[in-house]
């Protein structure tokens, strides 16, 4: 789940991907019971189909500016592109295309959507989840980050980074109604990029996680401290 710099490679083509906007049922997904772990699926880059893209060596790297970016709350229309995003970004970690569904449906997920904003066109190339949860019972509350990621073709141009950035400024709005000092979220401990990623961004090491992924993966927590003015 790293994401550095904003070169580009001359030459490329971005792909363009059309999601119907067909209406969404609630159906039998499985969703993660009360007590029960949320996958801490953050792989913004990840191992393997998270790796930088290989270029023919002709051509040459040249700087794209950084793109224009909104990050809206997600609407049912958007659970096509989710599922599509899931299943290329996280399949590595198990069947997360069914899990995130899951998470989409269920009430207490908080879900945006990172739009690439270009003429009158806005094109959906992330997607951010969170919770409000608490340590205890009675205990101070936190933000989790259950998933981030950015579609492959966008990746590399500081998207993942405002991303995180929504998210240090969203408990702002929770703060006259309850306390929420952190934020957490957990990383697969392979996943160096990913890590690096957080680091950089401010995220420290907390503990290893007791569970693991679907796909067997270890886990690590980490969490960021919410600041004054964040």
């Amino acid at each position: 789940m790293r994401e550095q710099g904003s070169e580009g490679i001359g030459g490329s083509h971005l792909r363009t991907r059309k999601y119907s906007g067909r209406s969404v049922t609630r159906g039998t997904y499985p969703v993660a019971n009360e007590g029960t772990p949320l996958y801490g699926i953050i792989c913004l880059l990840h191992d393997n189909s998270c790796s930088i893209l290989k270029y023919h060596s002709t051509m040459q790297a040249v700087k794209h500016p950084k793109p224009s970016v909104r990050v809206r709350k997600a609407f049912p229309d958007d659970l096509p592109f989710l599922r599509s995003l899931a299943l290329e970004a996280f399949s590595i970690y198990g069947d997360y295309e069914t899990i995130l569904t899951g998470f989409f449906l269920s009430q207490g997920v908080y879900t945006y959507v990172a739009e690439e904003l270009h003429d009158d066109m806005a094109t959906p190339v992330g997607i951010l989840m969170m919770v409000i949860r608490n340590t205890k019972r009675r205990g101070p509350y936190f933000v989790e980050i259950v998933a981030i990621a950015v579609e492959q073709d966008h990746r590399e141009q500081g998207i993942g980074s405002q991303m995180i950035e929504f998210a240090k400024q969203w408990p702002v709005a929770l703060s006259e109604e309850i306390s929420i000092p952190e934020m957490q979220l957990s990383v697969a401990e392979s996943n160096l990029r990913g890590r690096s990623f957080f680091e950089r961004l401010g995220f420290e090491f907390l503990r290893n996680e007791p569970w693991t992924y679907p796909a067997g993966q270890k886990a690590l927590r980490m969490r960021y401290i919410l600041k004054d003015g964040d």
